[in-house]
């Protein structure tokens, strides 16, 4: 007859934890390499009414002419390049200064001067909402507020560093409240993301994606992150 031993259920126990650190450490390294590194996302308060509901908040540690800044954003909405960007300080100050590098849906390249160093807002879908019961809501295109020598000393600095100016480091992209927020459902995968999928799955005929019902799926024209 089998005698239960708790001597032998510490060493299965313990050989099991054992298993399931070593499955853990292998699916956490195979995330690691290849997913990039996660964007915080978190909310802020500020007039959404003025700036819209969404914003990239960045750090700047230096006073300068032009800063790099790179912002993952990863939106859901078309044509991103269409719509206005609007910059300011951690007072609220506008900087009429900003360059629109490159502006699509995966990520927005801009350079901007920075009169101080410290916190800086990048609101990217800026609205205008039109009528009271069934209001009409527009997003305004870009504007060109650069002044033109400001302008053109900032291109010519990116050819001549080959776009090694100063780094803005990115924050966290925020939303004016959780009701707004793109996170985690609505925060779009890339196409080299997509492609990989595809690649590593490329004998299966359809993917199920289950999710958690506390995640309402409410975009269907892409795959989120």
């Amino acid at each position: 007859m089998f005698r239960h031993d708790d001597h032998w259920d510490e060493l299965m126990n313990r050989r099991m934890l054992r298993v399931t650190f070593c499955v853990s450490s292998f699916v956490l390294i195979v995330a690691a390499s290849v997913f990039p590194q996660q964007v915080r996302y978190g909310t802020g308060s500020w007039d959404a009414a003025t700036l819209g509901n969404h914003r990239a908040v960045l750090r700047v540690a230096v006073t300068t002419d032009a800063v790099w800044a790179h912002i993952p954003w990863r939106r859901r909405d078309t044509e991103p390049e269409k719509k206005a960007i609007i910059v300011t300080n951690q007072s609220g100050l506008r900087i009429p200064n900003v360059l629109r590098i490159e502006v699509n849906r995966y990520y927005g390249d801009l350079v901007f001067q920075v009169p101080s160093q410290g916190t800086y807002y990048v609101y990217f879908l800026p609205f205008v909402s039109k009528g009271r019961n069934y209001p009409v809501v527009t997003y305004p295109p870009p504007e060109e507020t650069a002044d033109p020598v400001w302008e053109k000393n900032a291109r010519s600095a990116l050819l001549r560093s080959d776009r090694r100016l100063p780094q803005a480091e990115l924050v966290e992209i925020q939303s004016v409240d959780e009701f707004n927020s793109f996170y985690p459902m609505e925060i779009i995968a890339t196409p080299e993301e997509v492609d990989t999928l595809h690649k590593l799955n490329s004998s299966r005929e359809y993917f199920l994606f289950p999710e958690d019902r506390r995640f309402p799926i409410r975009m269907t024209g892409d795959l989120p992150q």
